[in-house]
């Protein structure tokens, strides 16, 4: 009979805690699920379209283009925190803007517009940014601009009128969400929670 109690006792404690830690799965799930966007930093990519129209040399119609990401405090925020925006050249990437925070430019680099005043599922849909800086050399001067109605713009050696080259899409580029980590650590909590119950059914 004790025998008997103490089998019926064990399967209880162990119908217990199945059932808690499946809680604590259902728990971690809907905070990932409930809690809502604009809670979290968002980080989009950017891809220009190819360049229909190039002067100078140092870009390629229908080849170069401007491609990154954009780092926002939060969804819909109006301003972007961070960025990394490059400009290819024959196809290949030729100088990137990487702007790690737009509070503090790094030296020689100048942020005349930084404004996304519209956002739709989580990606900015109206937007402006213009970067300009000296990349390549203390002679030389580039620049980026996104625009949602202008389309994309760049421009290298903008101090040198005999080496200037200007390549621009009259096409809109697209924005696209990307994973950002303190979302994915949301996630841990039910990991960690799937993988102690597996651990203990082993």
């Amino acid at each position: 009979m004790k025998k008997l109690t103490n089998l019926i006792c064990d399967k209880v404690h162990k119908m217990i805690r199945s059932f808690v830690q499946s809680f604590r799965h259902i728990v971690a799930c809907l905070i990932l699920c409930l809690a809502p966007a604009s809670a979290y930093a968002a980080t989009v990519t950017f891809m220009g379209s190819p360049f229909d129209a190039t002067l100078g040399s140092h870009f390629s119609s229908g080849v170069d283009r401007i491609f990154g990401t954009i780092t926002f405090d939060t969804v819909g925020a109006s301003q972007a925190r961070s960025f990394s925006l490059t400009a290819t050249s024959a196809g290949v990437p030729s100088f990137t803007f990487n702007v790690p925070d737009v509070a503090a430019l790094p030296s020689g680099i100048s942020l005349p517009n930084n404004s996304f005043s519209s956002w739709s599922g989580g990606v900015p849909t109206v937007w402006s940014l213009t970067v300009f800086g000296n990349l390549v050399s203390a002679t030389e001067e580039e620049q980026i601009s996104l625009h949602n109605e202008l389309g994309d713009l760049a421009a290298f050696d903008l101090l040198n009128v005999n080496n200037e080259s200007v390549g621009l899409s009259g096409r809109i580029g697209t924005m696209r969400v990307v994973p950002e980590p303190s979302s994915l650590l949301l996630l841990a909590p039910a990991t960690l929670g799937l993988s102690l119950r597996r651990n203990r059914r082993r």
